[in-house]
């Protein structure tokens, strides 16, 4: 039984945690209309430079507009609203299944939400 019930939260971590890591990896976009290698590679090139201008310029406007405005949040707060979210999702998994984990997802959200403004209310 506590085999079965640690097979089980192993499957559940890594279905958790496998998709962020496949949504992570940076996609490569493929020319279709065009089959020749260097035509694709050309417009790649020049695809990946107008990408990376205009969030250049983009990440420059957000930082002027800021100001002073700084919305930090510390490592062990972020740590503190995972193990709560994940906690709630991991026992509803385990209790209900699938309906289970998406209760335990909204519960989870809900708490980790509480956490953090009682984080900041602490410190």
């Amino acid at each position: 039984m506590i085999q079965a019930r640690k097979a089980m939260a192993t499957v559940l971590a890594a279905g958790l945690l496998l998709p962020a890591v496949s949504v992570a990896q940076p996609q490569v976009h493929s020319a279709t209309a065009s089959s020749s290698p260097a035509a694709m590679a050309s417009r790649s090139q020049g695809h990946n430079r107008a990408t990376v201008q205009h969030s250049q310029a983009v990440r420059r406007s957000n930082y002027q507009e800021a100001g002073t405005r700084r919305h930090h949040i510390s490592r062990g707060e972020v740590v503190m609203m995972a193990a709560v979210a994940g906690t709630s999702m991991g026992i509803g998994a385990i209790a209900g299944g699938g309906t289970g984990l998406a209760i335990g997802a909204l519960v989870g959200g809900w708490g980790a939400y509480a956490v953090h403004r009682l984080w900041r209310h602490i410190h």
